[in-house]
């Protein structure tokens, strides 16, 4: 897959999450358009009392998040846990109200992690690192940055949303942004669950507690390889599962880098590199 193929996947990324933005330009939600039983507080600055600082939708699983410049745009928004974590897809933007950052959060075991991370400049193409230590120039907001500056490339593809219960759902993980360098043994791998009905935890909490199946890159997946030709085999994976019943389902996993040795460094004979979580809601039909 070329990188104007993946800048597609990242504008459809965006307008997805924008869905969450209303008719408002601040994307302010009109009082008039929360659903029933849906909550709302507001926070004003405390240097303009009319304009709107944060404003957090509460919803029966998870929050919706908004801060707003004190020149009214939108800076960013989007979800909460109960427990005050970001997760999901964030969006964030200039103060003249161009999208420039969407960052992907999961929670891990408790804590909030980024991701992944797509970083666009004014005429919103994907850059490939941010350059600026920020480019959101207010004191409230300048210092709201992750712990990496590059894009990252990496992808998790998938055949269907809907399958039925005799076919299994088949994924592709690309890891186009490196964690190990210069290291030839390189390669990738992804571990997902065994079984359906005994997942990962939307943390991954019980990640040492469930069976897991681990899918191993092309250039040792040999019976895949002619499908990838153009791809490097070492960061390429294919992967997927049956599911146990029908229903909504989720399928959690990650890839994760790695290299045995032997390495030049004598005094290491493995190299474990980042994981790349991913999480796909699907849906499975009864075939009966």
């Amino acid at each position: 897959m070329t990188k104007n193929q993946f800048a597609t996947i990242v504008i459809f990324i965006m307008l997805i999450a924008c869905k969450e933005n209303t008719s408002d330009k601040t994307g302010a939600i009109p009082d008039s358009k929360l659903e029933k039983g849906l909550s709302e507080q507001v926070l004003y600055y405390e240097r303009n009392p009319n304009q709107i600082f944060k404003r957090t939708v509460t919803k029966t699983e998870f929050d919706s998040v908004y801060f707003y410049y004190d020149n009214g745009v939108l800076f960013k928004n989007g979800k909460k846990t109960k427990t005050g974590k970001k997760f999901g897809i964030w969006n964030l933007y200039d103060r003249n109200g161009i999208l420039r950052e969407i960052r992907e959060w999961f929670v891990i075991k408790g804590s909030e992690k980024a991701n992944r991370a797509w970083f666009l400049n004014e005429k919103m193409d994907t850059i490939a690192w941010r350059t600026q230590d920020s480019i959101f120039k207010q004191k409230e907001f300048i210092n709201d940055t992750i712990n990496f500056r590059n894009t990252v490339w990496d992808q998790f593809i998938f055949n269907k949303d809907t399958i039925p219960l005799s076919e299994p759902i088949r994924g592709i993980a690309f890891c186009n942004s490196k964690s190990i360098q210069n290291e030839e043994t390189a390669k990738i791998k992804v571990v997902i669950a065994l079984h359906d009905s005994i997942n990962f935890n939307s943390d991954f909490s019980n990640e040492e507690l469930i069976k897991t199946v681990t899918f191993n890159c092309l250039s040792i997946d040999t019976q895949n390889q002619k499908y990838f030709t153009d791809s490097d085999l070492n960061y390429t994976a294919v992967f997927g599962l049956r599911f146990d019943s029908p229903g909504e389902k989720i399928l959690r996993g990650y890839m994760q880098e790695y290299s045995y040795g032997p390495f030049k460094d004598k005094t290491i004979d493995s190299i474990i590199g980042l994981k790349r979580y991913f999480e796909k809601r699907l849906y499975v039909k009864d075939t009966m």
